[in-house]
């Protein structure tokens, strides 16, 4: 699926203005139906939509697993996804306990390995990654305009792919954000890196969901905002 367009535009740098084509990231708005019921739009990338909405449900423990899923329908000219699933309270956000450590060298060399990965963003500026990754190596990747859908186009693609999420690294592109923190603690992920800053919601909820916070990771620093002890 084509996730740009190319534009026409004109570019003015210092005294030269011209007229050039540039590729833009496209983008689409999403209205999601839960068992008949309008409950979120969103705006996102128009690839793995699927995985998105299985993910959002995921992350808001309304969706245990994916064989509870009875249907998923997107019509794409209306931008209208509806889906059934059995109606059930969510769990309670626990606390994610694990022994997972993971060398500073390795957060760097992930780091690295995900901006690699982004082609998309290079290629427009218009985009958040995530990617799930084994300490060692990435095993799931995607972009989306949205960082929120980013992560749960992770999170659903994991579900559908029989991925598990546990003691697994999390990394992201965007700020880390309260929501952001409840979607790893759904998904029982550890550890979450990113190379921009959390808020103190995200950091409060980490503390006492026990989800690391790595932020600020660029070059040779990071900032570690929450459970230290597994950055080693």
């Amino acid at each position: 699926m084509d996730l740009t367009e190319n534009l026409k535009i004109t570019r003015i740098s210092g005294k030269k203005r011209e007229e050039i084509e540039d590729i833009v990231v496209k983008e689409i708005s999403l209205t999601i139906f839960l068992n008949g019921k309008r409950v979120k739009r969103l705006c996102c990338s128009p690839d793995k939509i699927r995985e998105l909405v299985l993910g959002f449900f995921y992350s808001q423990g309304r969706l245990k697993n994916p064989k509870d899923l009875k249907s998923l329908r997107w019509d794409r000219k209306k931008g209208i996804v509806k889906v059934e699933i059995p109606l059930s309270k969510g769990p309670r956000l626990l606390k994610v306990r694990s022994n997972l450590r993971i060398k500073k060298e390795s957060v760097f060399g992930l780091a690295l390995a995900t901006e690699k990965r982004s082609k998309l963003f290079r290629a427009t500026g218009g985009v958040h990654s995530a990617c799930l990754t084994d300490r060692k190596k990435i095993i799931l990747f995607t972009e989306d305009i949205g960082r929120q859908n980013a992560l749960d186009k992770i999170i659903g693609e994991s579900l559908l792919k029989n991925v598990s999420l546990q003691n697994k690294v999390m990394l992201t592109s965007g700020r880390i954000t309260g929501e952001t923190i409840t979607k790893m603690a759904r998904a029982r992920i550890p550890i979450i890196v990113s190379p921009g800053a959390p808020t103190d919601l995200a950091v409060n909820l980490a503390k006492k969901l026990g989800i690391t916070i790595v932020g600020f990771t660029r070059e040779e620093r990071m900032n570690i905002y929450s459970h230290k002890g597994r950055i080693i």
